[in-house]
């Protein structure tokens, strides 16, 4: 089930750029707001900036704090092969 997100509020967050293997990478961070304000959710990309293509196959490590009280301490990882896929997570 597909959910409506509202277009005008969301946000989009960049690492800086990182040199691996001569390719600069970057972390897109897309936080998304559902109709319903109260949940959120965060769409995480990794990007070869060198190629302008997304990096399959990545472990993140996320850490969510509000008022330094730790809400979400978890890795995920994105294994999708040569395919292109959203990755999603509700908070």
């Amino acid at each position: 089930q597909e959910q409506q997100i509202d277009q005008n509020k969301k946000r989009i967050f960049q690492t800086q750029s990182q040199i691996y293997d001569d390719h600069e990478i970057y972390v897109e961070i897309e936080i998304l707001n559902n109709p319903n304000d109260a949940e959120k959710q965060l769409r995480i990309k990794t990007i070869n900036e060198t190629d302008n293509s997304f990096i399959p196959n990545v472990t993140y490590f996320l850490k969510i704090l509000e008022n330094d009280k730790i809400l979400l301490s978890d890795f995920l990882v994105r294994l999708c092969g040569s395919s292109i896929r959203d990755f999603f997570i509700s908070i």
